[in-house]
């Protein structure tokens, strides 16, 4: 079985494959070199007939000469040499014009109404349309038309005089045999010309099927690749948004910083004038070891500040060490910030599963650019979520869509929205009534 599909293999290779490289041009030239093949083979077995007759009969033969019909099969043999050699369009023109002109010839001698006269006509131009295009098979159909019309005119007005005994002799084999070999050549043609544009077709849809799913990969990679972008510049401007809070802040950290440290030094002078004094020094101990954990804790929130999301965390511990390094800005805004902690919300390190503290500190941040009077501050459960409350007299909160919009003032409230949806939480926007606001951050358990 092998081997049979090697030899058709290399007989296709040999014999018909196209040479041209342009898909329509490989079809139709596909197509002429089996009509070729298949009219050498057909002609190779009439002429051999022929021949048979002309030596089996001798003088009483009266049909059509072999050296006629050999040189017929040398004309097909010519042609299909051009088209191997890549001159298949004009070996087709030829091909069509033999064609026609020899219908022409046995639709004048024998009449137009020859009935094989008539199959070959209609065989001519499926012919043409397949080999050459739709437009010259449309063009032959009108000469073939003027040709019927013109030898009808001239044979009824007895212009012409074809021979019409065929029409007084009652239907012989060989007749039938012409009829069906035209019926053949035209299925054949028909067939071929079908199986080429149906593969094409399944060829498009193939193509247009991958064209879809690099289309669809495309969009991905394009959606993924936003993504990664979208979430890499909110970072930056995360960055850059808590340098410049920084810088804001600065002034109050060196304040909030130079009271425990006065403090410190004044106790620490307190000690060298009263050494002997031991109760008096344990106290001046005291206020030195209290001022220096203040400078301490305040030390690690503003660590705290630029290292954002820990390993572990308090929810308490978070939320006052975000509220410290913004009591000076709360004071220098005559805000107070009043907290509210529930006694069940987790104290204890915790795997840390979103970045808290940098969304409270922002959403803090923002609520005393715009608070006015006292500043309420709550860290509750509801149900299974962590929510952080912001309640403040002042200015109408903006809705959050719109908060995009408006530029660098809002930008801490929408690096607290980003931070806070990737973590799995919302943020909300409540007002109450003309002036009293609430933003309500609601984080997934951890």
């Amino acid at each position: 079985m092998n081997r049979t599909k090697l030899f058709a293999a290399i007989l296709y290779t040999k014999f018909i494959e196209p040479k041209s490289h342009d898909e329509d041009m490989r079809r139709r030239e596909f197509l002429l070199n089996v009509l070729l093949l298949g009219s050498i083979t057909l002609l190779s077995f009439l002429n051999g007939s022929v021949i048979y007759d002309k030596l089996t009969l001798g003088k009483l033969y009266v049909g059509i000469s072999p050296f006629v019909f050999l040189g017929v099969l040398l004309t097909f043999i010519l042609l299909y040499a051009l088209s191997r050699l890549g001159l298949f369009i004009y070996s087709s023109y030829i091909l069509i014009v033999i064609y026609f002109f020899s219908i022409s010839y046995a639709a004048y001698h024998w009449g137009v109404d020859l009935p094989t006269a008539l199959l070959s006509f209609a065989m001519l131009i499926a012919i043409s349309s397949v080999l050459i295009n739709t437009r010259f098979g449309l063009r032959i159909t009108l000469v073939i038309s003027l040709l019927i019309i013109t030898l009808g005119s001239l044979e009824s007005a007895s212009v012409i005089h074809p021979i019409k005994e065929w029409k007084a002799q009652s239907l012989k084999y060989d007749d039938g045999v012409e009829y069906a070999i035209v019926l053949l050549i035209i299925m054949v043609v028909s067939w071929l010309s079908n199986r080429e544009t149906e593969r094409s077709l399944e060829r498009a849809r193939r193509s247009e099927r991958a064209l879809m799913a690099e289309k669809e990969l495309l969009e991905l990679k394009v959606e993924e690749r936003t993504g990664q972008l979208r979430d890499l510049q909110m970072k930056r401007v995360t960055e850059l948004h808590d340098l410049a809070e920084m810088g804001k802040s600065a002034g109050g950290f060196f304040h909030d910083l130079m009271n425990p440290l006065t403090g410190l030094v004044l106790a620490v002078e307190k000690l060298n004038d009263l050494p002997e004094n031991k109760k008096a020094l344990s106290s001046h101990l005291d206020q030195a070891l209290s001022a220096s954990r203040r400078m301490e804790k305040f030390i690690q929130a503003i660590r705290r500040r630029g290292e954002g999301r820990a390993e572990t965390l308090s929810l308490p511990d978070e939320l006052n060490q975000a509220v410290q390094l913004l009591e000076y800005k709360a004071r220098k805004s005559g805000v107070k910030m009043k907290i509210t902690i529930a006694e069940d919300i987790r104290r204890e390190p915790a795997q840390a599963h979103w970045d808290f503290y940098k969304i409270v500190y922002n959403l803090i941040a923002y609520a005393l650019d715009h608070a006015t009077g006292t500043l309420s501050i709550i860290l509750n459960y509801h149900g299974e979520n962590v929510v952080f409350e912001l309640t403040y007299p002042g200015a109408p909160l903006p809705e959050l869509e719109s908060a995009e919009q408006s530029g660098e003032e809002s930008l801490g409230l929408l690096i607290a929205k980003n931070l806070l949806e990737k973590a799995g939480g919302a943020l909300k926007v409540r007002r109450h009534g003309a002036v009293e606001n609430t933003l309500e951050a609601s984080f997934p358990q951890y």
